[in-house]
């Protein structure tokens, strides 16, 4: 594919989903083939704080971590110049974040069964909310319990046998067809 200019992109691209469906690699793939910047909320929250995620939910809360995902999401969505934000999994569970990405973005929630997150994640220690004796469990339980906000993105994508790229090529084909870039694809233009 072709390497777009940062201004094809007519408004900010927001990948939801559980941990494990693949928003940071496929968030990264897409900025690459468009040219146009990717923030990691989860990243972002981590330099800001100088701690990681483990240790940020240990000494402040899960609340605290949230409070810093939703003033990270407000600042990127009202940047003027259109970028790929990929999230973490819970960021969809307040309310004030989905009036936040309604006002300038497209949301792509991507979804996978219980059994390939578990696949994915279970020698990952890096996960608080999975630091339990039955990740398999815990990953059901925050799914179901999660899954009617992912429901509410823009566009699903079930990640289960899809590569990160295979992901990214879709959600591209899913911004030009939906008219979320502009239609220029000429040199100079």
């Amino acid at each position: 594919m072709a390497r777009l200019n940062l201004n094809q992109l007519k408004i900010h691209v927001v990948l939801l989903g559980f941990m494990g469906t693949g928003k940071t690699h496929s968030g990264q793939i897409l900025s690459n083939m468009m040219n146009v910047p990717c923030y990691d909320t989860d990243k972002i929250i981590v330099s800001r704080t100088g701690m990681n995620i483990n240790d940020i939910f240990k000494h402040y809360g899960e609340n605290y971590f949230r409070d810093q995902e939703t003033d990270i999401l407000t600042k990127l969505v009202n940047e003027k110049s259109p970028c790929i934000i990929t999230t973490g999994g819970g960021i969809v569970i307040r309310e004030h974040n989905w009036y936040v990405m309604d006002k300038n973005s497209v949301t792509f929630s991507l979804l996978a069964s219980p059994k390939t997150i578990y696949d994915r994640l279970k020698y990952d220690e890096t996960r608080p909310l999975l630091n339990t004796n039955d990740k398999f469990l815990k990953i059901k339980q925050l799914l179901i319990n999660r899954l009617e906000y992912y429901e509410k993105g823009d566009h699903l994508i079930w990640t289960d046998k899809l590569t990160p790229q295979e992901v990214a090529n879709q959600i591209y084909s899913k911004l030009y067809s939906n008219g979320y870039m502009y239609r220029s694809d000429l040199n100079g233009c």
